[in-house]
């Protein structure tokens, strides 16, 4: 039981402090889509893999020696293989590697303004949102304010109980859109 207690007790003490979501501004989302991106960062990935297969293309392969012995005559053996590419064969080799790269760099591109598309989207309803939640608070205090007036002009003998229970409807249904933007 204790060790349970003093379990339960250091994770309490070695939990962090839980920091409410800050103001970002559209070229610091942008930023931080481009560094810390899951598309962008295998889009990274997959030009790093094409850039290799590319370098790998147009290396010459190395030569290999090789020594074998035998009890017959002559016993040692010595062998040198120069592989030798045929020029046909390594040109089109480089070829395709050079196109899947430019076709890598493509989608690295594509992918940078697909980001780009999604941050400035988001950032624009995420402002769209704000002022729709402004507007409909706004719209809501002027509710309430109509339903005062229609209030006095009730109590003042010039309106009627219906144009107040209007507006109280009218408030409610606007209070809650407030609360739902």
């Amino acid at each position: 039981m204790r060790s349970i207690v003093r379990i339960v007790g250091l994770l309490t003490l070695s939990a962090g402090v839980a920091s409410a979501q800050q103001p970002l501004s559209r070229a610091e989302a942008w930023s931080a889509a481009l560094t810390r991106g899951g598309r962008m960062g295998l889009a990274r990935a997959d030009s790093a893999m094409a850039r290799g297969a590319l370098l790998t293309a147009r290396q010459f392969e190395n030569p290999t020696l090789g020594l074998s012995y035998s009890r017959s005559t002559p016993q040692e053996h010595y062998s040198v293989d120069l592989p030798l590419d045929y020029p046909w064969l390594r040109r089109d080799r480089i070829g395709g590697a050079e196109a899947g790269y430019a076709a890598v760099r493509i989608r690295l591109k594509l992918e940078r303004a697909a980001a780009a598309f999604e941050v400035d989207a988001g950032y624009t309803d995420a402002l769209a949102a704000a002022k729709r939640a402004r507007l409909s608070a706004l719209t809501s205090h002027d509710a309430d304010s109509v339903l005062t007036l229609a209030k006095l002009r009730r109590d003042a003998g010039d309106g009627s109980e219906l144009d107040v229970q209007l507006a109280i409807v009218n408030a409610g249904q606007l209070a809650n859109d407030a609360e739902r933007d």
